[in-house]
């Protein structure tokens, strides 16, 4: 393998973070927003908005699983053993 030169390496962590960020604020934002038009057109002041905050959590939490699992399994190696197969014993 070629060795990585110190500025793709900063790029790549840049965007790396970038990503995440994103995965968190959009959401966030969005949902937000929309609970907040939600609660002023039903007038339910706060249900509405903690409901998309929430939503939120879990859409953001998604998201960071989905950018972060392709690191953590590089970084297990090809030495850890797979999972299992689901055979008849």
């Amino acid at each position: 393998m070629y060795e990585q030169k110190p500025e793709s390496t900063t790029f790549s962590a840049l965007a790396f973070s970038l990503r995440l960020a994103y995965s968190i604020a959009i959401p966030l934002v969005l949902l937000t927003i929309g609970g907040v038009a939600l609660d002023r057109h039903f007038h339910t002041k706060p249900l509405f908005l903690l409901m998309g905050v929430g939503i939120s959590i879990l859409f953001s939490s998604y998201g960071i699983y989905r950018t972060v699992k392709p690191i953590l399994s590089d970084l297990a190696g090809p030495d850890q053993p797979s999972k299992p197969s689901k055979k008849d014993p």
